[in-house]
């Protein structure tokens, strides 16, 4: 189409030139001369890479663009891509071409006439190059997790300063939908991402063409996977073990109780806990507190014993605690009461409270010669008299207790059948 309404307009020329009449008062300026043209090989393979320079059209006014045709042969007989159209004078990338084949290029001005045709200079400057070869060179790059939260950090290795870069990330190893991609020049970024989650990494080194706003690949790319990782406001547990004991319930940081049980003869566990976001800090039962993972030694006691796991934010604005119940079995003989030496006590229930002389009445403290003969205990006296060794014993026996309660007995039994004996006797005498 483009071909057609260049013919149209130079047969039009020629027809008003045969009929002697002028042209119209809109003049070419492009018509003073072709641009310079520096053709090069460009990185890309199977393009080249083309520099024009227009001194003659710098300060027109007029709306000027360059049309630029590839040729396979310096005769201009076989046309290997359609010529196009470029607005700005500068460096244009040509495409469709075999990698390492020799191509004639040539670049014309034209402008465009109040019609809305174009005017093509008469002039053109035409070179021949080799286009780009294939290329297998790759850039070296590592993916690791960021120090920022949820973000990847890709650091890209090139000889090449001027290099661009096409980075795409994804979720799935095959690339099948892209969670982030971008063309850039620069070798560190970071990279924000949904946290806790493998994500596959493909660096390709490409030519960025800024008159176009595309990129060509110019070699192979290199794939590589990291994880990102937590945010600063995550106060969750990675994992919490008690080693050599499982857990009664499987782990989740969602879930803060759980519980374990121990045999008697385990007298400590050791606790660690790790957080999601290793910035975080942990205790366990108050202990000092460590960023990323704890690990602490926790005494027992017989049965329940309780181990409190704190989790702190790395910002410090949220906090977490997660709890175990560790139960140590009680052996048997844990319940087991001592026998005791006091026989008589045992078997009469006898308590016995000792007063000093000196607390009863302000005596003299009895002697603590541990030589002395020992004295008889003196029998309670019904007057509370003091004994001579200085001591009162009160004794309060439960069998005595019993006895007397059974004397009542006996007393209000006989009492009753003296009662109703004489009511008899009442009775007979009475008939």
């Amino acid at each position: 189409m483009k071909t057609f309404k260049l013919m149209a307009s130079m047969i039009l020329a020629a027809t008003l030139a045969l009929l002697g009449l002028t042209a119209p008062a809109y003049a070419c300026a492009c018509g003073t001369g072709a641009p310079t043209m520096t053709l090069t090989t460009s990185e890309v393979a199977g393009r080249i890479q083309v520099q024009l320079v227009d001194e003659a059209n710098a300060g027109s006014t007029d709306v000027v663009k360059y049309y630029i045709t590839i040729y396979s042969d310096a005769g201009k007989s076989n046309v290997v891509s359609e010529a196009d159209y470029f607005e700005n004078a500068g460096t244009f990338l040509t495409q469709e071409l075999s990698p390492s084949t020799e191509y004639w290029v040539e670049a014309r001005t034209a402008v465009q006439n109040p019609g809305g045709g174009w005017w093509m200079s008469s002039d053109s400057a035409i070179a021949s190059a080799v286009s780009g070869a294939e290329s297998t060179a790759a850039p070296t790059f590592s993916a690791t997790t960021s120090e920022l939260a949820s973000a990847l950090h890709i650091s890209i290795s090139d000889e090449n300063p001027d290099t661009w870069y096409h980075i795409e990330i994804s979720g799935t190893a095959d690339f099948a939908g892209m969670a982030w991609q971008h063309t850039t020049s620069t070798k560190d970024l970071d990279v924000e991402l949904p946290e806790l989650q493998t994500f596959f990494v493909r660096v390709e080194k490409v030519y960025w063409d800024s008159a176009k706003k595309v990129s060509y690949p110019i070699g192979a790319y290199q794939v590589g996977s990291a994880e990102t990782s937590a945010s600063n406001a995550n106060a969750s547990l990675e994992s919490l073990t008690i080693d050599g004991i499982t857990l009664n319930e499987t782990f989740n940081a969602d879930v803060f109780s759980y519980t374990a049980t121990v045999p008697t003869e385990t007298e400590t566990i050791s606790v660690s806990a790790s957080a999601l976001n290793s910035a975080a800090s942990i205790s366990v039962n108050a202990s000092s507190m460590a960023q990323g993972a704890q690990t602490s030694e926790v005494a027992l006691s017989y049965e329940d014993n309780y181990v409190v796991i704190d989790v702190t934010s790395a910002d410090s604005s949220v906090s977490q605690k997660y709890l175990i119940l560790v139960t140590r079995q009680v052996p048997v003989s844990f319940y087991d009461k001592p026998a005791t030496d006091d026989k008589s006590s045992e078997a009469s229930g006898e308590v016995k409270r000792t007063l000093t002389g000196a607390e009863s009445d302000g005596q003299d403290e009895p002697s603590t010669d541990t030589t002395a003969e020992p004295e008889e205990t003196a029998m309670p006296s019904t007057g509370g008299e003091e004994s001579q060794s200085g001591v009162v014993t009160e004794e309060f026996s439960e069998v005595a207790g019993d006895s007397n309660d059974a004397v009542l007995l006996v007393s209000s039994v006989a009492v009753l059948a003296l009662a109703g004996f004489g009511f008899v006797l009442y009775r007979r005498r009475k008939v």
